[in-house]
């Protein structure tokens, strides 16, 4: 398990360089995020690249703290173990590098939570801005969301690389996505842990240095907090693929559901039975997935070709020029239909296969579950059972290789007789 510093940066302080370099004697690594600073502070990341285990991500500008640190979460994702230790900490030398090591020791006894290092704010030389800011958040998060803590605007905290994936889904940009990260661990069950630290501040509290805009963050941070109370809906599917959904649920029979659904990214299996397992599982779940869908319906020609050349003529036995029009019909209709789904495109063999499984991957690192058919013979029916494709079990396996945490594979059934889609037993991978 090795421990990575995340220090984001803007036109940092001289003393930059010597505590950073001071942090990486006790880090496995250190990641700077060099937040669009003006080229008269390059000779400082240089410096800091020199350090031998440190790493300077720049960005060509100013984008605020919480683009910084969700760059900085997806290099690591890309470079460390989703069980490795990523601790954040302020660049004006504020965390005590003993605190700093003292909160990964914390993280690395409790990997399921977000460690926060807590400050005392009832000493003299806290700037006042600082102590009020705090207190009134603290107040704001305990009757607005129920969170109890003791500093809410600490910017030491650890936790996992999979966990660290998990907070890039919070919204916001700048000083208020720290405020976002504890409203999302509160929502998703992830434990807070305090560990008290040093106070480090200026003799003088009107020397002590601040990017945070008083009246242009606040707000920002004020936005945060009443955004979540009102969360808007998050839609998966475009205005086409929601408008055909909801013409198709008001002329055809209600399937009813009789399961929640769950909290984390799953993949669905349902039995394709000759349409009417998308037909039905696509109108009637509760919620928005991806659908993997044949490659041949994303283009016109390719959807024309394969209605008239297989599905009405191979499948069913009729003559394709009588059904021409149809599929010309169809050849409209269906490519903006699957963009509109935001469908997983399924290529069988070949190298194009890999594209598959990645962007099924992809939509479950962003917390966005899959359904899939894989019937072999998709027009059986539960009278027999069913060969099938198995290339998307390897999501599985790759899944948790990016996040440390098994993928369920949910099988669906559609019960005809009482109308219900029933859930069988998830198997994890």
């Amino acid at each position: 398990m090795q421990r990575i510093a995340i220090i984001p940066a803007y036109e940092p302080p001289d003393t930059f360089v010597p505590y950073a370099a001071a942090l990486c004697h006790g880090v496995d690594h250190l990641v700077v995020v060099n937040d669009g600073s003006s080229s008269q502070f390059d000779p400082v990341f240089s410096k800091i690249q020199r350090l031998g285990n440190a790493t300077v991500l720049t960005c060509p500008e100013n984008r605020g703290k919480g683009s910084a640190l969700k760059t900085a979460f997806a290099h690591c994702a890309a470079h460390f173990a989703p069980e490795d230790i990523l601790v954040t900490a302020d660049c004006d030398g504020q965390h005590d590098p003993r605190d700093v090591l003292a909160v990964c020791r914390e993280a690395e006894a409790n990997p399921d939570s977000c460690v926060l290092g807590c400050r005392d704010f009832s000493r003299e030389n806290v700037p006042k801005r600082s102590r009020t800011g705090n207190t009134n958040m603290l107040r704001l998060l305990r009757w607005m969301y129920g969170i109890r803590l003791s500093d809410s605007q600490t910017g030491l905290r650890a936790f996992t690389v999979a966990t660290a994936q998990r907070f890039t889904q919070v919204r916001g940009d700048r000083f208020e996505y720290e405020t976002g990260m504890l409203i999302y661990a509160q929502r998703n069950r992830i434990p807070f842990r305090e560990v008290p630290i040093h106070t480090i501040y200026p003799e003088h509290a009107e020397d002590h240095v601040s990017h945070f805009r008083t009246f242009r963050d606040s707000f920002r941070v004020l936005g945060m907090l009443l955004g979540y109370l009102w969360p808007t809906k998050h839609h998966i599917y475009g205005p086409f693929g929601r408008f055909v959904r909801w013409l198709l649920r008001t002329f055809s029979r209600k399937y009813r559901c009789d399961f929640e659904m769950p909290r984390e990214p799953v993949v669905f299996v349902c039995r394709h039975l000759d349409m009417h397992g998308p037909y039905t599982t696509m109108k009637w779940l509760p919620t928005e997935l991806h659908p993997l869908i044949m490659h041949m319906f994303f283009d016109r020609e390719t959807t024309v070709k394969h209605m008239t050349q297989y599905t009405f003529s191979a499948r069913y036995g009729r003559k394709a020029r009588k059904f021409s029009p149809l599929a010309q019909i169809m050849g409209w209709i269906m490519p903006p239909l699957t963009r509109s789904l935001r469908a997983v495109p399924v290529y069988r063999g070949g190298m194009q296969s890999m594209s598959t499984i990645k962007r099924g991957l992809n939509y479950l690192l962003e917390n966005e579950s899959l359904i899939v058919y894989p019937d072999i013979h998709y027009t059986d029916g539960y009278d027999k059972p069913s060969e099938i494709y198995e290339g998307f079990l390897s999501m599985g396996e790759l899944y948790f290789k990016k996040t440390g945490r098994k993928l369920s594979f949910v099988p669906l059934r559609i019960d005809d007789r009482n109308r219900r889609i029933v859930a069988g037993e998830p198997i994890c991978i």
